[in-house]
């Protein structure tokens, strides 16, 4: 689907690596391109289980994968990884191996992660702010290492928010004044730093209550000793100071990492932002002190805090400084953490000095076009597209301009390079301009984050999890494909078919939809998924006197959840293994008082081709009927749900099936409109 999608255009690849739960390494490859649309577009593509990380052996297995689907290495025009030495070494790193093969495949950091690092910089080479972490991460671990205290902070939010509603401090509304827990930084992920500022913020006055319970409740006088300390610490007026300090600028960068996570986000867009975040925060350090001391103040104030006199000299340990309190905070604190993180912002993305991503700013439509300029533009394809653009493709570029400038730059109103080729596709102008086209869809190609693999490893911890570790690589990758890009499954015409045998429609996996179908009367419900939100469904089905058929996994933790065993009385039907053809007898279980009647249980593991031939060449009925309600542990049961009773049942499918192999059962055992991840 993907691969009809990219046909022949040009496209970048976007690779990261990630463990998932049976402790393979995974590299998952994305695809960024342009679509018929003119639409921006990143797709999942690919996900390959890789023993060896160097960059040798990365760039052979995404050349096979590429190869595979007939996609041509000539063809990249961008590599997107992070800042690790075996992607983005100059000489033998992943980009270094595939700018061999094509000179025109540019490589750029992952801007994401680039901001991660500027972060991580920060909270390390800062004393102050080095220690203000520490601290933190002192007060978080206090609280959340037992339950017993995580409830009392719970229960304290729950006092402070009925005392502020009953004042009319804070309003109420759907989704306001949440009770939650304090959150952890790390260095590897995105947005954590911001989110452990924020929870403490919200949370102070009821991790303070905490601390007083535990400052006079702890066990022994060590652990006494140790709370009061930390507590001491996180109620003075310089912890609370650097917290708000940091709120300040992490605020300012997480919307700016929230912007560069974007799928359709383009490189002159994200450059534009990273400029204005840095206007942002040198406006902070230049005009933001008078009114980001008197937050501080207030907030003081509001809990009980000492505020020092401003006008003292600032004392450290015995020593008095020539300096004032108030100029100690302002140009020690304040201005140094500005100033560190305004230089690592410069450092880290520098590219003014990329001679390749200043000229592509001269298609930027911003402000009415003011960067156009003509001479750069044809600049732009000669020197860093020369493959795409023969002497004469350059001549009729340079008349397009002459047009274009007329044309577009007149009657289009956009403000981003996306909008502008998507404006110039619908409304026919990209086949008048066809080099201009060609041009901005190059530069579109150029990637700004790997957020797209980061999403593709967060859904592979959903589809590939402890009850189901087994998935090799191509399942996991049809899965996965399903899963995260659902919107190409809705053509898939080779299982929108309905047997007649009663089958009801099946639904999209998704909350609204669930809780629509857990209102419905069905008499079976065959689950290949085992989420939680497909198991409320089946259990309740069950408590109507139904047939729930599910994973083997998913119903022995059913089982242990309801503290029941599970039970299995002899059945004719047969078991295939992906491995070997041969029929196998089902399990054996104990009978369990779970269920009022006899469950039968069928494992069936997912079947390959062979076993699925041999399944649809001749059916497989029970020796006796299926007596509701039961509980069935099973992966395909298409081909005899037909014989479970009569008149025929009203079925509602959830599986996941594969597109790129479809089931080989006979069309009349299809007993859905559609597959669903």
């Amino acid at each position: 689907m993907v691969r009809e999608e990219v046909g022949d255009k040009y496209f970048c690849i976007l690779v990261d690596e990630a463990r998932d739960i049976s402790k393979r390494e995974q590299m998952a490859i994305i695809l960024r391109f342009v679509n018929n649309h003119g639409i921006l577009t990143e797709r999942f593509f690919a996900i390959k289980s890789v023993s060896d990380t160097t960059s040798l052996n990365l760039k052979n297995e995404i050349s096979n994968v590429l190869v595979h689907h007939n996609l041509q290495v000539k063809k990249i025009r961008g590599q997107g990884y992070d800042g690790a030495s075996n992607m983005r070494g100059a000489w033998n790193g992943l980009q270094a191996l595939f700018l061999n093969d094509c000179p025109y495949a540019y490589y750029v950091h992952c801007f994401a992660h680039r901001l991660q690092l500027t972060l991580v910089s920060a909270a390390k080479d800062v004393n102050v702010i080095w220690e203000f972490f520490s601290h933190l991460d002192n007060i978080i671990n206090i609280v959340t290492s037992s339950t017993k205290r995580i409830a009392e902070l719970h229960a304290a939010q729950r006092n402070e928010i009925e005392y502020m509603l009953a004042i009319g401090e804070c309003d109420s509304g759907s989704g306001a004044n949440q009770i939650g827990n304090l959150q952890r930084a790390g260095t590897t992920r995105w947005s954590s730093h911001y989110d452990s500022v924020k929870s403490l913020i919200g949370k102070y006055a009821a991790t303070c209550k905490v601390f007083e319970v535990l400052s006079d409740h702890s066990p022994n006088g060590r652990a006494k000793a140790e709370v009061r300390g930390i507590y001491r610490n996180m109620a003075s007026f310089e912890f609370v100071f650097i917290l708000h300090l940091m709120h300040k600028i992490l605020r300012t960068t997480d919307t700016l990492c929230q912007i560069l996570q974007r799928k359709s986000q383009d490189i002159l867009t994200a450059i534009t932002f990273v400029s204005t975040t840095k206007t942002i925060l040198q406006d902070l350090r230049e005009c933001g002190w008078e009114e980001f001391l008197n937050e501080v103040k207030v907030f003081c104030s509001r809990n009980e805090i000492d505020v020092p006199d401003l006008n003292c000299p600032y004392k450290i340990g015995r020593c008095r400084q020539q300096i004032t309190v108030e100029h100690h905070y302002h140009f020690d604190v304040f201005n140094a953490a500005i100033d560190f993180i305004l230089t690592e912002l410069n450092t880290r993305f520098n590219e003014s000095s990329v001679e390749l991503l200043s000229l592509s700013t001269t298609l930027d439509p911003k402000n009415l076009f003011d960067s156009f300029n003509s001479d750069d533009i044809c600049k732009l394809a000669i020197k860093f597209y020369p493959e795409d653009f023969t002497e004469q493709d350059i001549v009729t570029l340079e008349y397009e301009l002459v047009h274009y400038k007329l044309d577009v730059m007149k009657n289009l109103k956009v403000s981003t390079l996306v909008e502008l080729c998507q404006q110039l596709t619908e409304s026919g102008r990209s086949k008048v301009y066809v080099m201009l086209t060609r041009l901005i869809h190059l530069v579109l190609t150029l990637p700004v984050s790997t957020a797209t693999t980061e999403r593709a490893f967060s859904a592979m911890k959903h589809v590939k999890t402890s009850l189901r570790n087994k998935m090799e690589d191509d399942f996991l990758e049809d899965c996965l494909t399903l899963y995260i890009e659902r919107d190409l499954t809705k053509d898939i015409d080779s299982i929108d078919q309905v047997f007649p045998v009663g089958a009801e429609q099946a639904i999209d996996y998704t909350a609204e939809d669930l809780e629509i179908a857990i209102k419905r009367q069905f008499d079976v419900v065959l689950d290949t998924i085992g989420a939680p939100e497909t198991e409320k469904i089946g259990i309740n089905l069950l408590r109507k006197g139904g047939l729930y058929m599910t994973l083997q996994g998913e119903a022995a933790s059913l089982a242990d959840r309801f503290s029941q065993p599970l039970f299995s009385p002899p059945v004719a039907i047969t078991e295939f293994f992906p491995d070997d053809d041969r029929p196998r007898s089902p399990a054996r279980f104990p009978p369990s008082p779970f269920l009022s009647t006899p469950s039968p249980l069928l494992f069936a593991r997912p079947l390959r081709q062979p076993a699925l031939a041999a399944l649809s060449s001749r059916p497989l009925r029970p020796t006796s009927p299926f007596p509701p309600p039961s509980l069935f542990l099973i992966e395909l049961g298409f081909s005899f749900l037909s014989t479970v009773a009569a008149p025929p049942p009203s079925v509602l499918v959830l599986a996941p099936v594969s597109p790129c192999s479809p089931l080989a059962v006979r069309p009349e055992s299809m007993l859905a409109t559609r597959h669903l991840p």
